[in-house]
């Protein structure tokens, strides 16, 4: 339990480095990918999901963060091998 509420508190106090945003569902949904520094220094990575009447925060330390990154590198080399 402690561990979400760190998270949360990174969330709500990190200072943003930079930013991403990206807009799906027909423009209807706004995923936003930020590095962020926590207060103690630590840098981490959050991923937000914004849609109406809904908001959804997920994050990453940064070698979970690579982990994610290697899994969508996976996903991008399927895509590709599908569209071929």
């Amino acid at each position: 339990m402690v561990g979400l509420f760190r998270g949360m508190w990174r969330l709500m106090t990190g200072e943003v480095i930079n930013d991403v945003d990206v807009t799906i569902h027909n423009g209807q949904t706004k995923v936003t990918l930020a590095l962020r520094r926590a207060k103690d220094g630590a840098l981490f990575v959050s991923l937000k999901q914004a849609s109406a009447g809904n908001t959804q925060w997920v994050y990453f330390e940064p070698n979970e963060f690579e982990q994610f990154v290697a899994a969508v590198g996976t996903i991008q080399d399927s895509l590709a091998s599908e569209a071929r």
